[in-house]
């Protein structure tokens, strides 16, 4: 829990340190959008770039590793409460199967789906980031 913590404020302060670099750029562009003669472009570190990149990728699969971490548990969930029972029980079929009045998840529930969601995202943005290095070194 305290390394996805860690890595979300890595991800803010870079969001942070990149907007500065932006509004400096933007001031050093005339009207037409090039920028001025006189003044030089800045390009951003390396690293302030990459970090930039896994926010961008972390953030942009976050919906969808939110819904794949509902749907694996509620199927999962299913699944352990059918087996318990020995028999179907529908009370706790996944969402878009449930019946009326089936069992809500608990807030333990609710807060480990998005625990996972946020680690599997930050997962794949550390896996971006690595094919990444692997690309630069060949």
């Amino acid at each position: 829990r305290s390394s996805s913590v860690a890595l979300l404020l890595a991800l803010a302060l870079g969001a942070i340190s990149v907007a500065p670099a932006q509004a400096q750029a933007t001031a050093d562009e005339d009207t037409s959008g090039t920028p001025a003669i006189d003044q030089p472009v800045s390009v951003s570190p390396r690293w302030v770039r990459d970090l930039r990149r896994a926010e961008i990728v972390a953030t942009g699969t976050l919906p969808l590793t939110l819904l794949a971490s509902r749907l694996a548990y509620g199927v999962i969930r299913f699944g352990a409460r059918t087996l318990e029972a020995g028999a179907i029980d529908l009370a706790y079929a996944p969402g878009f199967l449930a019946p009326p009045g089936a069992a809500e998840l608990v807030t333990t529930e609710k807060v480990g789906i998005i625990v996972n969601a946020v680690v599997l995202s930050a997962l794949i943005a550390v896996l971006d980031f690595q094919r990444g290095l692997s690309e630069r070194r060949q």
